[in-house]
Formats: C-alpha cells, sequence, structure tokens
C-alpha cells in the first residue's frame, strides 16, 4: 500500500498512518494481508509508524543544491506550496537533519496505538499462513473474479489449489453497506469486531471486511 517512492515523493514524506482515519487503514491492511498475492510491508508500516519517510540525498554541494532547487520547482505546482514561505517548508533533502528525521523510532512499538498495530498486523500475518498460504501451490493467475456492492463495497473470490473459495468483502466507505445475501463460507477474519454480529443481518459496517473460506465450495460464487 506504500513503499518509498510513495512516501518520500511526496513534499513531507507524510506515511499512510499519519493520512487516513484508523478504520479506513485497518480495512486496507486486511485486504492486502489476506489476499493471495505477496504482501510486501514498507519499514515501521508493521507498527503505525508516524515519522515521515523524506526524500533524502548524499551529494556533493553542487549536485544537492539542483536536487534542493528542483524538489521546490516540482512542488510548486501544488497551491500550498505555491509561495516562497511554503516551499521552504519542503525539507532540504540533503541536510543530515532530512536523513535523521526519516529513520524509525522503534520505542515507539511498546506505545499505544502502535503495539495495537504490531498486535494487528501478527494477528493477520497468522491467519495467513495457517488458513491461506497452505491453499495457494499451483493456484493460477487468473483464480480471482470480483463484483462490486452498491457503489462503495466490494467483494474478491478466489479458487484456490485445494478447491476451497477465498473471498473478501470490503465496505470502502464510513456509512454501512446492505449486502444482497450472506456470504458464504466459515468466518475467519471480520474487522471491525461488530462485523461478525451483523453479518446474519446482511450488513457490513463502515470500513468493514470480511474474509471467508468456503471449503465445500461450488463452481460458481454469487
Amino acid at each position: 500500500m506504500q513503499n518509498h517512492d510513495q512516501i518520500g515523493n511526496r513534499a513531507l514524506g507524510e506515511r499512510l498512518s499519519s493520512l487516513c482515519p484508523a478504520a479506513a487503514l485497518r480495512a486496507a491492511v486486511a485486504v492486502l494481508l489476506l489476499s493471495p498475492a505477496v504482501p510486501l510491508l514498507f519499514m515501521g508500516e508493521e507498527f503505525g509508524a508516524i515519522s515521515p519517510f523524506l526524500f533524502f540525498c548524499d551529494f556533493g554541494e553542487e549536485l544537492s543544491q539542483t536536487v534542493r532547487e528542483g524538489r521546490r520547482w516540482e512542488f510548486a505546482a501544488f497551491a500550498h506550496f505555491s509561495t516562497g514561505k511554503t516551499a521552504a517548508q519542503i525539507p532540504d533533502p540533503g541536510a543530515e537533519s532530512t536523513f535523521i528525521a526519516s529513520t524509525l523510532d522503534w520505542t515507539q512499538r511498546n506505545l499505544v496505538p502502535h503495539a495495537d498495530w504490531l498486535q494487528y498486523y501478527r494477528r493477520l500475518l497468522q491467519i495467513r499462513r495457517d488458513e491461506i498460504v497452505p491453499r495457494l501451490a499451483g493456484v493460477p493467475g487468473d483464480s480471482g473474479t470480483w463484483h462490486l456492492l452498491g457503489k462503495t463495497g466490494l467483494a474478491v473470490h478466489w479458487h484456490l489449489a485445494d478447491g476451497a473459495i477465498l473471498s473478501l468483502y470490503g465496505q470502502w466507505a464510513p456509512e454501512p453497506l446492505f449486502l444482497d445475501l450472506i456470504p458464504k463460507g466459515r468466518l475467519v477474519f471480520a474487522q471491525p469486531q461488530e462485523a461478525t454480529a451483523l453479518l446474519q443481518q446482511k450488513r457490513l459496517p463502515g470500513w468493514g471486511v470480511l474474509c471467508l473460506l468456503d471449503e465445500e465450495a461450488g463452481e460458481q460464487h454469487p
């Protein structure tokens, strides 16, 4: 969901943990880690690091000046950085302080909410290890299908190697989503927790995600 280019090429190097509502980010993380594709995590993402990851370099003074001016010229197209005063907010890529600001503070892992984020990632990775990875060997790249749920929901189904169907349902808005039917399969994950209780009511809460395994799957999934 984020990497050094996407973060470092922002003027102030903000991570998703500083930009997104926590509930929306939790939903996106669940989909990333419970999908069959190999997930990639950016350093510190697993504990919700809030330290920026800025664009930094270690060039000679002449090239560093060119890079510094180039960064400010690039962001001048954005209204917020269009004046000299706001352009000065962009950290100097060649300054040691810019590099130091981009290093992780590992002590955050033991503090709220970062410890909660780390526990959340570990829980999802354990589900992935136990429930999904053993069923992936030999799965072709075209094994998935998807369909929209209203204007803001999405359902994706993958046929796995042992014949089971892995399904992810997500609501990408803060309001609840009403489903046409109760999703099939054994529920292996729900975010937020109340999504489990609402499932029988054919409702998915705002920023809700359901992951199910249908181990007695037929040829088609609704």
